[in-house]
């Protein structure tokens, strides 16, 4: 316990040395102020099937096709990455979701299938759509091979 004592003691004589000495004054942290600006979350489902049919429609008869990949694209920026990408589930389904200051009022969101096109499948819809946020996207595919 006196250990303990004397060595406070001697670490405050020290610091009140150093500060006569040397003349140091103790810093003040500086004010830091950090503006966070609002963050928005934009998200989408992408929906794949076996367009058996090929008439473009989900049919209830038709399954759901996993293991597709999905990308995002912000029509803006066409020469960047994507800013979102998925896989289809065995449900065919695929969440995409972004978030930044920049998709508060985002309306230039494309969903496509990547690669496209899928191998051994040709699309029964368009392989690039302009979404909304939360909107669910549908892309049929049927085999090449298949009639």
């Amino acid at each position: 316990m006196r250990l303990a004592a004397s060595v406070v003691v001697a670490a405050s004589m020290l610091a009140y040395v150093l500060a006569t000495v040397l003349q140091v004054r103790p810093v003040e942290p500086p004010d830091i102020t950090i503006t966070i600006g609002p963050c928005c979350v934009w998200s989408a489902t992408a929906m794949a099937w076996h367009d058996q049919d090929r008439d473009g429609t989900d049919d209830p008869e038709e399954s759901p096709f996993p293991f597709v990949a999905f990308g995002g694209v912000d029509t803006r920026t066409p020469n960047q990455p994507p800013v979102m990408d998925a896989v289809s589930n065995r449900w065919g389904e695929a969440d995409l979701t972004v978030s930044g200051p920049w998709v508060c009022e985002q309306e230039n969101l494309v969903l496509y299938v990547s690669p496209m096109p899928v191998p051994g499948y040709t699309l029964s819809t368009p392989g690039r759509k302009r979404v909304e946020k939360g909107q669910v996207v549908q892309f049929g595919f049927f085999q090449k091979d298949a009639r």
